[in-house]
């Protein structure tokens, strides 16, 4: 098992640091920012969104449309995408217990982890592809037009 952390935002050294502390550099693999976000998250088994807040996360969506299971915490519009135990799992915010709870659920359980990861890349086809979002935006103009 390998923990794969992508981005070089603020706190890559400490984390750097804290993998050398935890004694797990060795199984933690971290990438600088990449243009290639989709091999990434197709190469993963887990997607974690450990957010203190959060809108509509992107990230959250780019991992749900790959197939990769999710992970998020309760905070913002992640509930709206991730029903939770439906379309990957939801943990209290901060909730450490929680998020390896989680974890360890997704690592034990491989139909569930493909299920939790066809069921979310499914939601975003319907709901926010290219398609469906004209279609709403269409609907949106002829409640528009038909209300004047």
């Amino acid at each position: 098992m390998k923990l794969a952390i992508v981005g070089d935002g603020p706190v890559l050294q400490s984390l750097q640091a804290e993998s050398e502390t935890l004694g797990i550099r060795q199984d933690c693999v971290f990438a600088l920012s990449t243009n290639q976000v989709a091999e990434w998250l197709r190469a993963m088994d887990i997607f974690v969104l450990p957010s203190l807040s959060e809108a509509l996360s992107n990230a959250l969506m780019e991992a749900m449309a790959c197939g990769c299971p999710v992970v998020a915490s309760n905070v913002g519009g992640n509930p709206e995408l991730v029903w939770d135990g439906e379309r990957g799992l939801l943990f209290e915010s901060g909730d450490a217990d929680a998020l390896a709870s989680a974890l360890q659920n997704l690592i034990e359980d491989d139909a569930r982890r493909k299920r939790l990861g066809q069921a979310g890349a499914k939601f975003l086809r319907e709901r926010f592809s290219i398609q469906a979002s004209a279609h709403r935006m269409g609907e949106i103009y002829e409640k528009l037009i038909h209300s004047t």
